[in-house]
């Protein structure tokens, strides 16, 4: 048995050199997740998806991470609505971000500087997140009015608001700026994620590679997430 440490781009070449010339029961791949952080209320762990892509063959050949073949009707949906866009997230990429995350925060900008319908906004983002797959809508949902400090003019914060009463949904406004109902949030979604099951750890998962001598062929590749 022979254990790769892997991180990044060259991390997941490693595996997949390694993967080419040594039976599958023969290899483990333990990956970073040191640079696994939150965005958009989704949990992402670059490199261990970085190592899964190319070990299944689908990562881009162009960037070495991220899908080939990618599309970003996501993203365009979300720079439309005024949404972080920095760190960019394609349609399949994004798939697997959301199946792993337990909890959703959707973040709503109210302020006076956005024009868009908040309620509006809501609707066309969960969506494209539902259009993902249909156990998004069994994920337990936060609903964050944003820029609190930047809404002077409350009436579509306040229209959200009752959305989310009518809905069963919880709601919370915050201020990044100020502090303003960010302690408050953080502590709903601690309550929150203490009240859902964490899934059982899978230490071995089968992906599929394309086999070197026969690329018509694929065969299972062993990934250790420790």
């Amino acid at each position: 048995m022979l254990c790769a440490l892997a991180g990044g781009v060259g991390g997941a070449k490693l595996a997949h050199g390694l993967s080419r010339i040594l039976p599958p029961e023969d290899l483990a791949i333990v990956v970073n997740v040191g640079d696994d952080f939150e965005h958009l209320g989704l949990h992402v762990s670059p490199d261990i998806d970085t190592v899964v892509y190319t070990l299944a063959g689908i990562a881009n050949p162009e960037t070495g991470w991220g899908v080939a073949g990618e599309t970003w009707s996501f993203m365009d949906a979300l720079g439309a609505l005024g949404g972080e866009t920095w760190f960019r997230l394609g349609d399949r990429d994004l798939a697997t971000h959301v199946e792993r995350t337990r909890l959703l925060v959707h973040l709503i900008d109210t302020s006076d500087a956005s024009e868009a319908d908040p309620i509006h906004s809501f609707e066309v983002i969960s969506g494209e997140l539902q259009a993902f797959s249909d156990s998004l809508a069994e994920k337990p949902l936060i609903v964050v009015a944003t820029k609190l400090d930047a809404t002077t003019n409350r009436t579509r914060l306040d229209a959200l608001r009752e959305f989310c009463r009518e809905r069963g949904l919880e709601f919370h406004a915050i201020s990044a700026a100020t502090g303003e109902g960010v302690r408050e949030l953080a502590r709903s979604i601690a309550d929150a994620l203490d009240k859902i099951p964490k899934a059982a750890p899978e230490p071995v998962a089968e992906v599929e590679r394309a086999s070197h001598e026969n690329p018509g062929h694929t065969s299972p590749a062993r990934f250790e997430n420790l």
